[in-house]
């Protein structure tokens, strides 16, 4: 055998194409024996890989600590250690397609496309013995879920099937989402039931599989759901004499959830927080902000001039505080999503202008004379721009005798009441407020990204009495973030007013 005589990188090199040709032609031997439904082939293939002894584990070298074959251990190994774990690769790849055509059969023995007797010998030989424990189908399907590429040839299984029985056009879920899944929970059940297998003798969820392959995320839900429907009905029940052991298996699995959350806190805990990703959610602070109707209308209508410095004197600010987890702020290798709508920035941003603006207040008695006290506002100024900050209000305009349907694209403004603009600022606590064609002194620094972002760590923040979170959190699981504006607003004549019921 080329790859036991190999001595070199160069050769063993050779070998492994080789050896990937031949995975390749098992790999169809084992699908089209399952397909055919021959079991007499299925037991010649599985004795055959039982007799290569060549991929053994220490065949080569002493176990290394990074067995993964294209993973770096502390140091780099030498050749008898990079052999070694060629050949842990390919076994690992060899056990993953025998799992994965015993699963393939159990798929397709549901249309009875594979008996009832080619099932139950997959059950009692090579389930019971190559894969007879909850600890080793789990280290295979969790191996499973994080193939790929050439390591994982059986996902595009059932993606031909229904190719071929729907002429060309079929959508799949991925394998280990769906018929994968189902196997491995159906043999898990098989085997906790065959096994007398108990939480409290079997189950500690710290040497789960499911944790070793955890990058940082882990979605057992799948698993816990399709357990549960077991608990109504479980497809292998017939090739059982017992009832099936089922909420033993739940809950370990939600011990093994639990488990990994709280490894994640404490790693969490120690990371540093990522600058770049800081500067992401600052970003979406400003993005958020910039966007709003309330603070677009002012810059499309170009209320807001940009300048240099701010004269002291005439400033004003506001800050915004906010506790946020810290792993949204630490490197995972997953995307961050910041889906805060930063609504309380929002809200004290339009206090802040309407404050500085000196906008006074009037209210109207109800819904229905809105349009009464608009036209008589209309009447008396030079209305620019209407905003609307109740959906009540909105409607009511939007379906009035005097409104037209308009666009007015630089402000964003596709409604007309009376001949002036009308905008819908969703949350705004104020009934509508108008804008009147008046001259005010509007100054920032920058336009672009108006809030400075600062942020410390939870465990360095000295008095976190501001916090929402409970007393016995622990601080280093939060980041707490100031977000600051500041401007220059002057008005020597009335630009607007704010209506209220």
């Amino acid at each position: 055998m080329e790859f036991v005589n190999a001595e070199t990188r160069e050769q063993l090199s050779r070998a492994e194409g080789l050896l990937e040709v031949w995975l390749q032609t098992h790999t169809k031997m084992w699908k089209t024996a399952v397909e055919h439904d021959s079991l007499e082939t299925l037991k010649s293939l599985r004795q055959l890989l039982s007799d290569i002894y060549y991929l053994g584990e220490g065949e080569y070298a002493v176990p290394y600590q990074d067995t993964e074959l294209g993973k770096s251990g502390e140091d780099e190994p030498n050749f008898s250690q990079y052999k070694q774990r060629l050949a842990d690769s390919f076994r690992r790849r060899l056990t993953n397609l025998q799992f994965a055509a015993y699963a393939w059969g159990f798929f397709l023995s549901k249309d009875g496309n594979v008996s009832d007797s080619t099932l139950h010998w997959m059950l009692i030989k090579p389930i019971t013995e190559d894969f007879g424990s909850v600890q080793v189908l789990s280290e295979v399907y969790f191996r499973m879920r994080d193939a790929r590429g050439a390591a994982n040839s059986w996902e595009q299984w059932n993606m031909s099937r229904e190719l071929d029985r729907n002429f060309g056009v079929a959508t799949t879920a991925p394998a280990t989402s769906s018929w994968l899944l189902s196997f491995y929970c159906s043999a898990l059940v098989w085997v906790a039931t065959r096994t007398d297998w108990s939480l409290s003798d079997n189950g500690d969820p710290q040497n789960s599989p499911a944790l070793k392959y955890a990058d940082h995320s882990l979605n057992i839900d799948p698993i816990r759901e399709t357990l549960k429907s077991y608990n109504e009905e479980y497809p292998l029940e017939s090739f059982l004499d017992d009832y099936p052991v089922v909420e033993g298996l739940i809950g370990y699995f939600d011990q093994v959830q639990e488990t990994f959350k709280q490894q994640e806190r404490e790693w969490t805990r120690i990371q540093p927080i990522d600058k770049s990703l800081v500067k992401r959610f600052a970003e979406k602070a400003n993005s958020r902000l910039n966007d709003s109707t309330f603070r677009a209308a002012l810059t499309n209508s170009n209320k807001i001039t940009e300048v240099d410095n701010l004269d002291d004197e005439d400033t004003a600010s506001f800050d915004v505080t906010g506790w946020y987890p810290r792993r949204l702020f630490v490197e995972t290798g997953i995307s961050t999503v910041f889906s805060d709508t930063f609504s309380p920035v929002l809200t004290r941003y339009r206090e802040f202008v309407i404050d500085q603006l000196q906008l006074p207040t009037q209210r109207v008695a109800s819904y229905n004379r809105l349009p009464e006290k608009l036209d008589d506002i209309i009447a008396e100024h030079d209305a620019e721009l209407i905003i609307t900050g109740d959906s009540e209000a909105a409607s009511i305009l939007r379906n009035h005798e005097k409104s037209n349907r308009t666009s007015h694209e630089q402000l964003w403004s596709y409604l007309e009441y009376s001949g002036t603009p009308v905008l819908n600022d969703v949350g705004a606590e104020f009934l509508t407020l108008v804008l009147f064609e008046a001259e005010f002194k509007y100054k920032e620094t920058s336009t672009g990204t108006p809030l400075s972002i600062d942020y410390t760590a939870g465990e360095d923040v000295q008095n976190r009495q501001d916090t929402n979170s409970s007393s016995d959190t622990n601080p280093s699981d939060w980041v707490k973030f100031t977000l600051k504006y500041e401007a220059a607003i002057q008005s020597e004549e009335q630009p607007g007013i704010v209506l209220t019921l």
